[in-house]
């Protein structure tokens, strides 16, 4: 049992770099829009050839052509987003630094994030997105992270990066992270986006309160842990008499800045398969789940929403009883120095259905009609493997934004460059258990978001107002996802 109490400080060192936001806003009305505007548009998809397992690879990089091959390269690359993407705009600038004769451009809703971030930024977005793709005028890149993915790919407007990977003899798609790539797919088989990063979040436990449980849970839960381990454990130890249950006079709550919505982006995605086009809520397996969750305690609402965790968390004796963080840089040094008072090591999530989620906020797609060769070849480049030091200080920023921040924080999804990133930050058995973990990641946690702004007045009505049962609420839900999936 870890019970090292001496703080490691590093506290909030780099969170001033960390300017990736994460696109979580949602558009109610889009969906018809969409579908009236692109419904003239959309032409038969093209026979798509199948993806061999593994890619003739050249036996030189992009980076490695000869210079007379890289001045071949010309022409104009608009790239659309919602945000301005510093790490996008750092690799547009070492691509031009190859490539001379191209000229990119970004296009973007909110183009400096200091200055504020509108509420309505991703409607916006869409709006403009979809009407340039009904007059033909779209960019050459696009992000479709923030809509329903699958069904905004089923168009066929967009190109099938599969087959772009397939027909590129200097590119190997095994140098990705396959099942990242495996879990975007529709269910043909096509590739209509690829995230250049993806994240995923840790559980961190109290570690006052393990103690007074006499358990190890790093060891109880090596294998991962499942919503339903985190909640008995919460009961076990209320029942142990080491905590009691959090309400206004105090008392030990579930999560800090959480409601009773907490595990949504763990366990929804298994009930709401937008892949599948299926909705599995009206389950006893679902309604069980949401009795367990509506009788935690938490601070705040569903009305009221969450704050997301960027901190680690400073565990009181009996205030808290866990917390999730995403595995960015910054927590892997805590995690692996097991640095501050209170904090069990870090927990990976695993469903016991198998579910191991992952989040990518940004997810990039080429048009059809766009330049595809040269849009294709910029997102080979950014997602290509790169050479990086032997040796990397995490706690010097300048080394930081040099390396790490051309990928958000985030982890890299050309597996190469994690290993060589992450391997020199930190000890090879930290870099190595990530990347075992990485490896087995499956569902993206997200990818119904459109859908849960639909759904949100529902989950008030059963969390926070209790005006109907968790079977009328499994109904309910079940009968508006049906309605989305269906329109």
């Amino acid at each position: 049992m870890r019970r090292n109490r001496c703080k490691f400080r590093i506290g909030c060192l780099l969170m001033a770099m960390f300017f990736c936001v994460s696109l979580s806003a949602c558009q109610n009305d889009q969906d018809d829009k969409f579908d009236a505007i692109v419904s003239a548009q959309k032409a038969a998809n093209e026979q798509a050839q199948s993806f061999p397992s593994t890619a003739q690879k050249s036996e030189e990089t992009p980076s490695q052509a000869p210079e007379a091959e890289k001045k071949q390269l010309s022409g104009e690359l608009r790239i659309s987003l919602p945000m301005r993407d510093a790490g996008l705009v750092q690799r547009s600038k070492e691509f031009k630094e190859l490539y001379p004769d191209v000229k990119i451009t970004f296009d973007c809703i909110v183009d400096d994030i200091s200055a504020g971030i509108p509420g309505d930024y991703t409607t916006r977005y869409i709006q403009k997105t979809v009407t340039e793709l009904s007059g033909g005028d779209a960019a050459d890149i696009v992000d479709l992270g923030f809509v329903s993915f699958y069904k905004y790919g089923a168009t066929g407007l967009f190109e099938d990066l599969n087959v772009l990977m397939a027909e590129d003899p200097a590119f190997d798609r095994e140098d990705l992270y396959t099942n990242i790539l495996d879990a975007l797919e529709d269910k043909e088989g096509k590739l209509y986006a690829l995230p250049a990063t993806f994240r995923f979040n840790v559980m961190i436990l109290n570690d006052y309160i393990m103690y007074e449980l006499d358990m190890d849970v790093e060891e109880a839960f090596k294998e991962g842990a499942d919503y339903r381990d985190l909640i008995d454990l919460y009961w076990q130890a209320v029942d142990a008499g080491a905590i009691r249950p959090g309400d206004k006079a105090g008392g030990c709550f579930f999560a800090a800045g959480q409601n009773k919505n907490f595990f949504e982006g763990y366990v929804f995605p298994r009930f709401l398969d937008e892949k599948a086009g299926e909705a599995h809520f009206e389950t006893p397996e679902f309604i069980e789940y949401l009795k367990m969750t509506d009788g935690l305690p938490f601070e705040k609402t569903v009305a009221q929403g969450g704050t997301y965790p960027y901190d680690w968390p400073n565990f009181g004796t009996d205030d808290y009883f866990c917390q999730q963080l995403p595995a960015m840089p910054t927590h892997l040094g805590n995690i692996e120095h097991n640095s501050l008072a209170g904090s069990t090591g870090a927990i990976f999530y695993k469903g016991r259905d198998g579910d191991i989620p992952f989040t990518a906020a940004s997810l990039l797609a080429i048009p059809k009609g766009a330049d595809k060769e040269l849009a294709w070849e910029f997102l080979k480049f950014v997602i290509e493997e790169k050479e990086f030091p032997e040796d990397l200080d995490i706690y010097n920023p300048n080394i930081m934004l040099q390396y790490f921040g051309p990928y958000n924080y985030a982890v890299p999804i050309n597996r190469n460059n994690y290993q060589k990133l992450y391997g020199a930050a930190f000890s090879p058995n930290l870099a190595e258990k990530f990347d075992a973990y990485q490896q087995t990641l499956n569902r993206r946690v997200g990818n119904s978001t459109e859908l849960m702004e639909n759904l949100q007045d529902i989950l008030i009505s059963y969390y926070d107002n209790h005006i109907i049962s968790a079977e009328e609420c499994a109904k309910q839900l079940q009968e508006r996802a049906w309605i989305y999936l269906n329109e």
